[in-house]
């Protein structure tokens, strides 16, 4: 029996404690870990849902933003006034304001959320078109969210913005400005550390009847940060700033004073299209052992947030509301006549008139009708003002006063309002502030053109005083705008080499003086050096410059800009030769030789026009200097020498001095050449013209030319123009003097036809004082003749000196374009005026022989680049004939007999389309006319020359 009783031992007792110790610890652990995960899960399921809520009731009242929030559109009438509301009133980085009709559907007996006691006027007994605008947002619909911290000692800062949230609504003309709305009591985490204190309640906030923040609602708890990014297209492109709630809209007695920082800011927030949406939660507890990727990801990490697990919820929202308004409700009356409160002149040809609006009926659209009468009829061009209560009419003679009247138009009809009680006279009470030249081309930022550089300027935008101040005008506010394009008249434009120049001092060239042009757009066309750098400074002058009564200041100063500043520095290319150097020759008078040593004076006619005729300035000629030797008949050391002109617009002849030269031996010469060189592409480019012909020797002799018949016209100097000489004394020799610069030891003469064939019968005879010659060159009528005078000096250079001659029996011509001596122009023989948008030449046919001549036909040719189409002829006897051509010549039969009596005139008068033109623009009248033996013909007007009808 005892061995049955005794029990279990300490060591199996001990073993079985262990066991059971274990099975203890390891179920405690399980139990453990399954509340961890049991934990962690409603965790993760409370921050989702949680988040999740304060998301979707976020973003579903930010998509509505703006929704029907100024139903009225644009309203007009005496009550009725357009409200400043603004469809986000605040925009931040971590708060947003917006203002939406929220009850639109749960309060349908309202006309769909209409407040009623928020409209102006809305207890009066006017008419319904007096209750506008409809308002739609009460101060509860005005919605803030923000952030607010779980330590209070963070939650210092106040969102701030204006709004009229007066009841009834007051921020109108006649009103009061919008108020400043206070939101205070929350974190904007605007301290450039971000949101540093969480956790946060996400609150919305609302405003009471008064303006002033109901106590927020808080949405969800245990917010880490709120994020809000603002973009101004709906692909969310393009950020903008945010700018909170500035810019108050303000208004003084009847007018709107906001200024314009205000206005930019509040049109920055109208830009919003799409709006990012970043909200993250956070859970309440901590956990130790967890450090969360969200919280990592920040660039505003604080350290015991990243504990807590996150979840975060984005998006990008486009309101679809953002930047639209409602509809103005319709009506089917006509307004009624709205009443003229002010007109006054505000600049050269510019009247402001102001008016309030009819006490009845929606408006459309005003505009502005003028007539020097008070009584009418008023049936000017109609000035459109869109609906604005002032407009600007511009265009007006400032030597005149008017009186206006306003018309008020719907779909349905329109009425005129009184005329003004006054007239007024638009004179200018302002000067237009300077102009801005914003491109040249050339200047390193637009590409040269050949030849021409464009000046780009832009048009002052503002008036100034005399002082650059913003100006009073007579309407007796600060008219700082330029209303009217019409008062800016005329540009000028002035161009120089001196990046200094100043035009008030007459410095540099007025390159142009006319209307402003639509694209702003100056085209400098005239000669320059290519390649050379030149500025540009421009003014506006206003039409009153044309006499000091027409402005305020009795001062035609007072009708300009100031000149714009320099700008920047331009060049033209070149892409065509110019043309070669005429009349090279030594100036024997200005050359010498002393010492073995000789200084060689060279003379040529400045380059003016390309090849193609084209007026240009050269700047840079290129010398080829040859040493002729006798001995060997060869022209030996070729010597180029550049030079420089500093003065090509100076015109006329260069002069150069080709100094220290070796005197050339006995029958040894130098010979000359010059070609006239333009850069091209600025960078080393050049384009050269050929070399001149003939050239220029020293020592050689030189002479000076007179021809002793009598000329009718021509000079000489080429076949197209050769002297015409008076051969109806029955004269068949052309005799010239030639008066040599030095000893002559030889003389001869070469005579030539057209066709280059020597002409026999020339003679020349050297006088005895050894420098005095007399040439005799054939002449018959019909035909020209080429007559070449050699010089042979004593060294034995020789000198060639050609003239054109022809021999004429136009004694009985009718007067050519120049006088007996070739150099005159005789102005009676046309003349220009302007005929109801027409240029009429009228061209007097003098004949100045005994014997009437009748006119058999004439040919005219004109500019078809300023004359467009040759219309009619008129005769003296009152017959016309049509032509409308604009071939640019024309050859006429006259369709009446035109007889010029002897020693007498006729006139006839030729009419083009364009008007106002020059005489120099009719290029030519060639006559043929006949004296009944003998037919002839010679040219009238503008070129000399012998002409022929084809």
């Amino acid at each position: 029996m005892r061995r049955q009783a005794r029990g279990f031992t300490l060591t199996e007792i001990m073993v079985a404690v262990a066991i059971f110790a274990i099975i203890f610890v390891a179920t405690l652990m399980i139990y453990d870990r399954s509340n961890i995960i049991f934990r962690d899960s409603m965790e993760a399921s409370d921050l989702q849902q949680n988040t999740r809520v304060a998301f979707e009731t976020l973003v579903s009242e930010i998509r509505m933003a703006g929704f029907d929030f100024d139903r009225d559109g644009l309203p007009t009438g005496s009550v009725a006034l357009q409200q400043p509301d603004e469809q986000l009133e605040y925009i931040g980085e971590h708060a947003i304001t917006f203002r939406a009709n929220l009850d639109y559907e749960t309060d349908p007996g309202s006309d769909n959320g209409v407040e009623l006691e928020y409209q102006p006027g809305w207890n009066t007994t006017a008419e319904d078109d007096d209750f506008f605008p409809v308002v739609t947002t009460g101060n509860d619909e005005i919605v803030t969210y923000a952030l607010v911290s779980d330590d209070p000692s963070a939650n210092t800062d106040s969102i701030t913005f204006y709004a009229d949230v007066a009841k009834p609504r007051a921020a109108y003309p006649g009103g009061s400005s919008e108020s400043l709305v206070t939101i205070s009591g929350v974190d904007l985490c605007n301290d450039g550390k971000g949101c540093e204190n969480p956790p946060y309640t996400l609150y919305r906030y609302t405003l009471k009847e008064d303006g002033t923040p109901e106590a927020g609602v808080p949405v969800a708890t245990n917010i880490r940060t709120l994020n809000f990014t603002y973009f101004s297209d709906a692909l969310a492109a393009n950020v903008i700033t945010p700018n909170a709630g500035e810019g108050q809209y303000t208004v003084s007695g009847t007018g709107v004073t906001t200024s314009a920082t205000a206005e930019e800011a509040r049109n920055l927030r109208e830009t919003v299209q799409s709006i990012h949406v970043e909200l993250i939660g956070m859970t309440e507890f901590a956990d130790k052992n967890w450090n969360d990727p969200i919280e990592a990801a920040q660039t505003d990490s604080v350290a015991s947030a990243a504990q807590h697990r996150q979840y975060q919820l984005q998006s990008n929202v486009i309101p679809r509301n953002l930047g639209r308004r409602g509809l103005q409700e319709p009506t089917t009356t006509p307004p009624g006549a709205p009443f003229i409160t002010n007109v006054c002149s505000i600049g050269c040809g510019v009247v402001r008139v102001d008016w309030k609006a009819p006490e009845y009926g929606i408006v459309d659209s005003y505009s502005i009708l003028y007539d020097t009468n008070p009584a009418g009829p008023f049936g000017s061009s109609p000035v459109s003002a869109g609906s604005n209560l002032f407009g600007f009419v511009g265009g007006l003679d400032p030597n005149t006063s008017y009186y206006f009247i306003v018309v008020a138009k719907n779909s349905y009809g329109s009425e005129r309002s009184d005329p003004s009680l006054s007239s007024v006279q638009p004179i200018n009470y302002t000067k237009p502030d300077v102009p801005i030249i914003t491109a040249v081309t050339g200047d390193g930022t637009v590409p040269p053109t050949d030849d021409n550089i464009t000046v780009t300027l832009q048009l002052p935008a503002f008036n100034v005083d005399f002082n650059g101040n913003p100006p009073v005008n007579a309407c007796g506010d600060s008219a700082v705008d330029i209303e009217s394009a019409q008062e800016l008249e005329y540009y000028e434009v002035y161009r120089s080499t001196d990046p200094a120049f100043d035009p008030a001092l007459g410095q540099g060239d007025l390159i142009y003086d006319g209307v402003v042009p639509s694209d702003g757009q100056v085209l400098d066309d005239d000669p320059k050096v290519s390649c050379t750098t030149y500025y540009y400074r421009a003014r506006i002058r206003e039409e009153c410059a044309s006499d000091p009564a027409l402005n305020s200041a009795n001062d035609t100063a007072q009708a300009y800009s100031d000149y714009s500043a320099v700008s920047s520095a331009s060049v033209s290319t070149a892409s065509v030769e110019p043309a070669i150097p005429g009349n090279v020759m030594t100036v024997d008078a200005g050359s010498s030789c002393t010492g073995g040593v000789c200084d060689v004076t060279l003379q040529w006619d400045r380059v003016t026009t390309d090849v193609n005729g084209k007026a240009i300035l050269v700047g840079e000629y290129e010398i080829v200097r040859y040493l002729y030797v006798a001995a060997t008949g060869t022209e030996t050391s070729q010597t180029v020498i550049p030079v420089t002109d500093t003065n090509p617009s100076a015109g006329g002849q260069y002069s150069y001095v080709d100094a220290g030269l070796p005197e050339p031996a006995t029958g040894d010469y130098y010979t000359y050449y010059v070609a006239a060189v333009r850069q091209s592409d600025c960078v080393g480019g050049v384009l050269k013209s050929g070399y001149s012909s003939p050239e220029a020797k020293f020592p050689c002799v030189s002479a000076t030319v007179t021809l002793l018949e009598t000329t009718i016209e021509g000079d000489g100097l080429s076949g197209a123009s050769p002297y015409l000489v008076d051969m109806s004394g029955g004269s068949s020799l052309a005799d010239f003097e030639v008066v040599a610069s030095k000893q002559v030891a030889t003389v001869s003469m070469v005579v030539t036809d057209p066709g280059g064939g020597n002409v026999a019968g020339g003679s020349a005879t050297l006088q005895p004082d050894g420098v005095t010659a007399y040439f005799s060159a054939p002449m018959t009528t019909g035909t020209w003749y080429k007559v070449d005078m050699i010089l042979t000096d004593t060294l034995g250079c020789a000198t060639t000196i050609t003239r054109y001659v022809e021999g004429s029996v136009s004694s009985c011509c009718l007067i050519p374009f120049k006088d007996a001596f070739g150099t005159v122009f005789d102005a009676t023989i046309i003349t220009s005026t302007s005929q109801t948008g027409d240029t009429v030449y009228i061209v007097t046919l003098k004949n100045q022989c005994g014997t009437d001549v009748t006119l058999q036909r004439f040919n005219i040719a004109w500019s078809v680049a300023n004359l467009s189409t040759f219309k009619t002829v008129t005769y003296a006897d009152g017959t016309v004939t049509s032509f409308n051509s604009a071939a640019g010549a024309l050859t006429i039969t006259p369709a009446t007999t035109v007889v010029v009596p002897s020693n007498g005139s006729t006139t006839m008068d030729l009419r083009f389309e364009t008007n106002n033109r020059p005489v120099t623009d009719l290029t030519s009248f060639c006559a043929e006319y006949t004296d009944g033996v003998s037919t002839d013909s010679c040219t009238v007007v503008q070129t000399a020359g012998v002409c022929t009808i084809p």
